[in-house]
């Protein structure tokens, strides 16, 4: 059975009496606080995770349009796979660095 929320919200509360007490003292300030730092938290990756998420997808994107110019150069022209991965690549790094709507 998964853990409910407001059972993990209990639990957290209960080890931190500074908290607790001011949820008691001003129940509405908190919410609010709580509410935000919420919002403030959600969907956001470190600066690292990104930094590791362009360059893995700018090098998937760039190896692929390389492989696909030295291939047309060798007289190949089956480059289906190719082309999916680089296209593959430049939509998951269009999806990563597009601004999330609230």
């Amino acid at each position: 059975m998964s853990e409910r929320s407001a059972d993990k919200m209990v639990e957290l509360l209960l080890q931190e009496p500074a908290r607790l007490a001011e949820i008691k003292a001003d129940p509405t300030k908190t919410k609010e606080v709580l509410v935000k730092a919420a919002d403030d938290a959600k969907g956001k990756l470190p600066k690292e995770a990104y930094i590791l998420i362009v360059t893995a997808l700018g090098g998937v994107a760039i190896v692929a349009a390389i492989g696909a110019i030295i291939l047309v150069g060798m007289g190949k022209t089956d480059l289906n796979v190719l082309v999916a991965l680089g296209s593959a690549a430049v939509g998951a790094l269009a999806g990563t660095l597009m601004p999330q709507r609230g």
